[in-house]
């Protein structure tokens, strides 16, 4: 699966050139390094999904509440409104995507779920998806289990092992988007727009290369947000 290709039917966006593996081998474990210039977080969101899914957080996880954002589409959940405000919160509705643990290919995360466009009340496609190009993911949702000790407390849980696991590193002099926005303590709860997708209030936890790692306490539910992707900040 070489060629992906991105109709700007909704959103205008500059999508980013065919994703090429660095590596035409089949993909084994740990994944190519260098990362693709062309996909500069799909390696970032593979570590991210792999964090996930260690026997330490993935009891905790709702793997059937997740949220899969490209510029044109979001899988898992349609659009809402953003209710402004000092709460965290963002603009999508419930999200009810699943992501399997282990499933994936060089070039694509195994999913399924509804398949929405990013207009306003708009509706699901009739169309069966069972995989996600990483090359053109600009961000993931998803939400803590109410399995165990229900919701809020997985929430606080997963919040703490990822605060503890991404700890900012010491500022630089020059640094990357994604160090500026986990090292500043003036914007530690900030607003993050990426494509379609809106996230308000909400707390950085911390970055896992070019991803930040971002939780919603409103909603128990957390982001992966690629820091290439970032529109708009608050």
């Amino acid at each position: 699966m070489n060629n992906y290709f991105c109709t700007n039917s909704g959103w205008e966006c500059n999508c980013p050139p065919p994703c090429q593996h660095p590596n035409p081998q089949p993909c084994q474990q740990p994944y190519p390094q260098p990362p693709n210039p062309s996909c500069p977080c799909s390696d970032d969101f593979r570590q991210a999904l792999d964090l996930l899914c260690s026997p330490r957080i993935q009891p905790l996880v709702d793997f059937n509440a997740f949220a899969f954002v490209t510029c044109n589409y979001i899988l898992g959940s349609a659009l809402d409104t953003l209710v402004a405000g000092t709460a965290p919160g963002d603009n999508l509705a419930a999200p009810a995507g699943s992501y399997v643990c282990g499933g994936d290919s060089c070039e694509a995360l195994t999913v399924s779920g509804a398949l929405f466009p990013t207009e306003p009340d708009s509706t699901a496609l009739a169309a069966i998806v069972t995989q996600v190009a990483l090359c053109r993911l600009y961000a993931i949702a998803f939400g803590a289990s109410a399995e165990g000790e229900g919701i809020e407390s997985n929430f606080q849980t997963i919040s703490q092992t990822l605060g503890q696991l991404l700890r900012p590193k010491k500022t630089q002099d020059c640094c990357n988007l994604a160090d500026a926005l986990t090292n500043a303590a003036a914007v530690r709860a900030s607003t993050i727009i990426a494509g379609p997708l809106a996230v308000e209030n909400s707390t950085i936890l911390g970055q896992m290369g070019d991803i930040l790692v971002i939780a919603n306490s409103t909603d128990s539910r957390f982001y992966f947000i690629c820091a290439n992707k970032i529109d708009f900040m608050g």
